[in-house]
C-alpha cells in the first residue's frame, strides 16, 4: 500500500524534485527522517491531510 508502483511526473522547477510516486491511494517520497507516505482530500467544506513515517 505504501511501497512506491508509479513515479509522479515532475514539471516543476529542477530544484523542486522530491521523487514523489504513489503507492495503492497514497502518495510516497523520501523525506528528511526517512520514507514518508501522505493522502489528501478536498471535498469543499471539509479538507484533510495525513502524513506518516513507517520507521
Amino acid at each position: 500500500m505504501i511501497s512506491p508502483h508509479i513515479t509522479a511526473d515532475d514539471r516543476g522547477p529542477a530544484d523542486s524534485h522530491a521523487k514523489i510516486s504513489w503507492g495503492w491511494g497514497w502518495g510516497v517520497m523520501p523525506a528528511r527522517h526517512g520514507t514518508a507516505f501522505w493522502h489528501w482530500g478536498d471535498n469543499g467544506d471539509l479538507r484533510g491531510y495525513v502524513v506518516a513515517y513507517p520507521r
